[in-house]
């Protein structure tokens, strides 16, 4: 048996139907992105945009009475919390150093005892 052609509807209709499942993907990602990094930002004490900020909140693409955090913003964002993440590290690096070097020098003067 031969299947039957689909209808120009039918194809419409599957069209119509991937293209919103899109949208509402698209959605979900903005707004989880959006929350992703206001939490974060509140985590490390990094300042927030202003609600009130035109150019940093935009309306999301599907429920107009949702803000979302444009991409320049988010960019904004990422930049605070990358460079704070830098900070923490550097501060680290010297610390772990010197307690390596520490357990070096207690590792060596035990086998120094023991050897004895």
């Amino acid at each position: 048996m031969r299947s039957e052609k689909a209808s120009e509807d039918d194809i419409y209709g599957i069209y119509h139907e991937e293209n919103t499942e899109l949208k509402i993907v698209d959605y979900e990602i903005e707004v989880l992105t959006t929350e992703y990094f206001v939490d974060l930002a509140k985590v490390h004490f990094i300042e927030v945009p202003r609600w009130d900020d035109e150019k940093a909140w935009i309306d999301s693409s599907l429920d107009p009475y949702r803000k979302v955090l444009s991409n320049q913003a988010i960019s904004n964002l990422r930049e605070k919390i990358m460079g704070y993440r830098k900070m923490r590290n550097e501060q680290l690096v010297p610390i772990i150093t010197s307690l390596t070097g520490l357990i070096g020098a207690v590792i060596g003067v035990v086998a120094l005892f023991i050897s004895r």
